[in-house]
């Protein structure tokens, strides 16, 4: 068989010293889980660490992950091995003995595993097999994401397995596998249906069908239709003297064998699904009653193939016998049964934080609400403390449906599925659940309900003028309470607002207060906030450098104290934009994965596609849409709320390439949305993307209009290194299109311009060579295109140095003409075809009396 071949390939290229994925993909029952087993089985001497996920609809956190690490623990000195190296594991289960911390982050966590994982790896060949990935929960698939990354260069083979034929468009295993499908060390082995003759040769081989004529075995092939697990299904019914009636479903055949099994073993069966694919047999005991009727049961349902023994439990031989069990259930049978269940669980697990999820969806399914809700928000809580955002708004979801209307229960169920939504970036569903939330806690809640959950609501909001107003209304609440840690990040966040909405005043104020309030609470992280932003408000000459030295402060603070350590190094390195060449940003970006990499920690998407106006301006034009696709498929509704640059610039980049009409629609929609915020950065970002299409329009005049309001209060002296950038690149073209020298004093007399360091002064050289040029120096303007061009140039802004040519060209000189051959064959490198089409039909212009005509 093919796919056996393959495996073993795999498997000897592990010995091999060569690791990677193999992902086996089938429809269910189509013979994974066996080719797995097969195959496995004979592979000694290897170290095999299984796990497999199981159908619930709120699986718990890492649950293959979980059993792996419990196996380990049932090994001879294997708890005590793990409480040596990776005592972090033993979390995951809290029944052990050394597990004595508390849950660690997520960041840990997958670190935690992936150093285990290299540890086995280094004393044998070591296979992780994770079955049934269809009903992973986000931690799970995020953990193997980052545990992919590492299989060849350890090496170690993961082989994962999944149903094709369960993944709907909208499943989540979806991008999880299209991520893997980028990488040349994962492999997809898709399973197809046993052809007639493959068919025919297993039947042949099953002993319970030796005697079978051939017309038999040819009618159970047919209505099996190369399915291996109905082919043995029917097998089984045939051995037992019903070949004429074999059933035509999986379901009939299994309750027919689960009957023949006798009483004991039906209603085992039944509890066995009901727990899950899997069960402890201490908790089937205190269901079934007895041990005496539990081992009957068991017994008779491992002769009929049902299930099999699994450890110190029972499982289910494929969960489609677990499904036909439970679709042969009556909805008031369902109910009392998933009452004994959740009971049953309760007694044995009650305080186990691991088990609440279980508990809590066996009493809710039994219609016990109240009972049912305790357990849902401790699942919650836990889920969210493991970062699984996605399986924490399931489990929310439900006890907000449980709680009842008007109670303080239902403010903190809507408070804890806004949380979740939040962790997820799903603005809109975030700020609506916490609004009900907060309408709660104003009614019913105390004065802490209310201020938490205000600022929650904050965070979630996008810029404009209702979220400034929620900064105030989270000051309002939050003031009485006194707590000086928060009253800081408050009044921080109300200082930044002010000056994005051009309020000075109000803003040194609350700047103030920030400062105060954060030497009281003695945070230096909130006083370093505070500090950077003060400094843009004044604005003084070299601030930016001041600024560098705060930023490197916070990098280290935050790796002190292990806390949002890829945050200040995304920030550290945007803001070094304005000094730092190419390989002191992969520099800074590289530091980033590497501190990542020890602690296997997701990169994060900053990480894994920069930053979208870097990338778009220096030429890394594909990372830059990629972004885009990421933030579009991911957050869908959100995805304007989502680094709301990202889809303005990938419209800027496909104007470039297809011409205006390719990004039109797609960027006056972006803008529109920056627009409505009315802040002034959002104003810029917005005309600095329009702009594009108004040059191309032949319309300068509208480019300096929009600038000039928003200038004259925020001159480029107090831009950062984005808001210069993309202010840069417009204004100055338009101005010199546009014969219009009114805004160039704003970059040529203010000396704090220059001062802010190389990328600033390549602006002011610009500026004036535009200037020069328009004044009929040419010579001065060629020595000052020059100058700027060597800079943008050495600093890798490629799309900055190549859009100087058609302005160089109109000095008529040498060097311009170079220029602009340079950036002919730059935009047809990056397949602009439309732009190096505009280029081509640029001329240097007629020079007469000494002006550009």
């Amino acid at each position: 068989m093919r796919q056996v071949e393959e495996l073993r390939t795999r498997i000897a290229g592990l010995r091999d010293g060569r690791g990677g994925t193999l992902l086996v993909a089938g429809d269910a029952g189509i013979g994974k889980s066996r080719l797995l087993r097969e195959v496995l089985s004979a592979a000694q001497p290897l170290a095999i660490l299984y796990g497999a996920c199981s159908h619930s609809e709120t699986p718990p956190p890492y649950e293959p992950f979980v059993a792996i690490i419990r196996s380990i623990v049932r090994e001879p000195d294997g708890e005590a091995a793990l409480q040596r190296t990776v005592p972090e594991l033993l979390t995951l289960t809290p029944e052990a003995t050394a597990s004595t911390q508390a849950v660690p982050d997520r960041d840990r966590l997958f670190g935690a595993f992936l150093r285990a994982l290299r540890q086995y790896a280094r004393s044998a060949p070591t296979i992780l097999v994770v079955e049934d990935l269809h009903w992973a929960d986000e931690g799970t698939l995020a953990i193997l994401q980052v545990l992919v990354a590492e299989a060849e260069p350890t090496p170690y083979l993961i082989v994962g397995s999944y149903r094709s034929d369960e993944l709907h468009r909208r499943h989540r295993l979806r991008p999880f596998l299209a991520a893997l499908s980028r990488r040349p060390d994962v492999t997809t082995m898709e399973l197809a249906p046993l052809g007639s003759d493959e068919a025919l040769q297993l039947l042949k081989a099953l002993p319970q069908l030796s005697e079978a004529a051939a017309a038999e075995l040819s009618a159970i092939g047919e209505r099996a239709e190369g399915n291996p697990l109905f082919l043995e299904e029917l097998a089984q019914t045939h051995r037992a003297g019903h070949g004429e009636s074999v059933p035509k479903s999986l379901t009939e055949t299994v309750l027919q064998r689960t009957a023949r099994a006798g009483a004991s073993a039906e209603r085992l069966l039944t509890f066995l699904a009901l727990v899950g694919t899997r069960a402890d047999y201490d908790i089937l005991e205190v269901l079934m009653g007895a041990e005496a009727p539990l081992i009957d049961g068991a017994r008779a349902a491992v002769e009929q193939s049902l299930v099999l023994e699994d450890g110190d439990g029972l499982a289910f031989r494929h969960a489609l016998i677990r499904e036909a069990v439970l679709s042969d259930l009556m909805a008031r049978e369902r109910r009392a049964l998933h009452r004994s269940v959740g009971e049953a669980l309760e007694r044995l697990h009650g305080e186990d934080p691991e088990w609440a999820s279980d508990i809590a969806q066996h009493l809710g399914a039994a219609g016990l609400p109240g009972r049912a809700l305790p357990f849902a928000m401790r699942a919650g809580d836990r889920a969210l403390h493991l970062h699984a955002a996605e399986e924490a708004a399931r489990i929310y979801e439900h006890a907000v449906e449980w709680s009842q209307p008007s109670t303080v229960d239902r403010m903190r169920a809507l408070e804890g599925l806004g949380r979740a939504y939040a962790r997820q970036l799903f603005a809109r569903k975030a700020i609506s659940t916490y609004q009900e939330a907060l309408d709660l806690a104003r009614a019913l809640g105390t004065q802490e309900d209310v201020a938490r959950i205000t600022l929650r609501r904050t965070f979630v909001m996008p810029w404009g003028r209702e979220e400034y107003a929620s900064w105030h209304a989270a000051w309002d609440a939050a003031e009485p309470l006194g707590q000086p840690g928060s009253l800081a990040r408050i009044a921080s966040g109300l200082a930044r607002r002010a000056y994005l909405y051009l309020d000075d005043e109000r803003g040194a104020i609350w700047l103030d207060r920030s400062l105060t309030e954060a030497r009281r609470a003695g945070s230096r992280r909130h006083e370093l906030w505070a500090l950077r932003l003060q400094l843009q408000y004044q604005h003084r000459p070299g601030w930016q450098a001041e600024e560098d030295r705060y930023l490197r402060e916070e990098l280290e603070l935050a790796i002190r104290d292990d806390d949002g350590v890829l945050a200040a190094y995304s920030n550290l390195y945007v803001r070094r934009c304005r000094e730092s060449d190419e390989a002191e940003r992969e520099q800074t970006m590289k530091s980033g994965r590497e501190y990542a990499g020890r602690l296997a920690i997701p990169e994060g998407i900053v990480f894994r596609h920069g930053v979208a106006w870097v990338n778009w301006l220096t030429g890394r034009w594909e990372q830059a849409q990629a972004l885009w696709e990421t933030v579009r498929s991911r957050w869908s509704e959100d995805a304007g709320n989502i680094y709301p640059s990202s889809g303005p610039i990938a419209a800027s980049i496909a104007i470039e390439i297809g011409g205006p009409d390719a990004g039109r629609q797609q960027l006056t929609e972006g803008t529109a949305r920056l627009r409505a915020t009315e802040t002034w950065r959002a104003l810029v970002w917005a005309a600095a993307y329009d702009a594009n299409l108004w040059l191309v329009d032949e319309h300068p005049e509208k480019v300096l209009d929009e600038f000039k309001a928003i200038l004259v209060k925020r001159p480029p002296s107090m831009h950062d290194d984005e808001d210069f950038a993309l202010t840069t690149r417009v204004v100055l073209p338009a101005a010199l299109v546009a014969d219009d020298r009114s805004l160039l004093a704003l970059w040529l007399d203010d000396p704090s311009v220059a001062a802010g360091g190389a990328f600033y002064q390549a602006g002011v050289d610009q500026a004036g060579a535009v200037d020069a040029l328009l004044q009929g120096n040419l010579e001065a303007a060629d020595q000052a295109f020059a100058r700027a061009a060597s800079t943008y140039r050495r600093l890798g802004w490629r799309v900055l140095l190549h859009e100087l040519a058609w302005q160089w060209a109109r000095t008529g000189s040498a060097a311009a003409e170079q220029a602009l051959v340079a950036a002919a064959a730059f935009y047809l490198e990056q397949g602009a075809t439309w732009r190096s089409e505009w280029l081509a039909k640029q001329h240097v212009g007629r020079i007469k009396d000494g002006r550009p005509a």
